[in-house]
């Protein structure tokens, strides 16, 4: 039974923001692109999930320099905690950079209305594209069961940052990847292109020179150019 708790979650929050957005902000619920970005190929998606986990597996097992064996547990579910989340952001960046990454990439980016729903809507193929940017972790000796823990709670994160109903997240805006940044992510507008790639830490951001918090003069435009 605990497999089906994480889709089980998912729909209550989904069904939560939209009964706030429905009966409290009295805000029409765009259903077509909801039901677009709960239908997006999930089956399939998910199969290609699974080979991503297998492939990983596979070269942890036989190509691994396992510079990790004499660390504490803790210590290595820390370290790849802060490593797939630097590895996420280049995964990120460049799959708006390079075209043929962006093909995949920009299913997620069709939606024109922010909600967590749209935090479901990918591409078929989002796995396949991600597993070289992943490639490290296993070599470097991050088990499969580790990156497997590590990643599923970066992407439940991601699920936050798409949410309607927080405005500002408080301290959080300091070091997280919060609605507000995120919401500024999906923007078409020039001034927001291509920024705030990071997943869970803003840090990757500001280091790297993407961070961008919204412009009280510049509206967000949501969709795709």
């Amino acid at each position: 039974m605990n497999i089906f708790i994480g889709p089980l979650l998912l729909i209550t929050l989904v069904t939560i923001e939209f009964l706030v957005i429905k009966f409290i902000r009295k805000e029409e619920i765009p259903w077509n692109e909801v039901t677009m970005n709960l239908n997006s190929g999930h089956i399939l998606m998910w199969v290609f999930r699974g080979g991503e986990l297998f492939a990983y597996y596979y070269i942890f097992s036989h190509f691994s320099f396992n510079l990790l064996s004499e660390w504490n547990m803790y210590l290595v579910v820390f370290f790849a905690f802060i490593s797939w989340d630097f590895c996420f952001y280049w995964l990120h960046r460049l799959h708006h950079k390079i075209k043929l990454f962006w093909y995949v990439h920009e299913v997620h980016h069709q939606g024109e209305h922010f909600n967590i729903s749209l935090g479901i809507r990918n591409s078929w193929f989002s796995s396949i594209t991600s597993l070289p940017f992943f490639v490290p972790l296993a070599l470097i000796g991050v088990s499969a069961e580790v990156f497997l823990f590590v990643s599923s709670i970066h992407y439940f994160v991601q699920f936050y940052n798409h949410t309607s109903m927080v405005k500002n997240s408080g301290f959080l805006e300091v070091f997280m990847v919060t609605p507000a940044l995120h919401k500024v992510h999906h923007a078409i507008n020039p001034e927001y292109i291509d920024k705030n790639c990071g997943g869970t830490f803003n840090i990757w951001d500001r280091i790297f020179g993407t961070y961008q918090p919204q412009i009280k003069e510049v509206p967000l435009k949501l969709g795709l150019l």
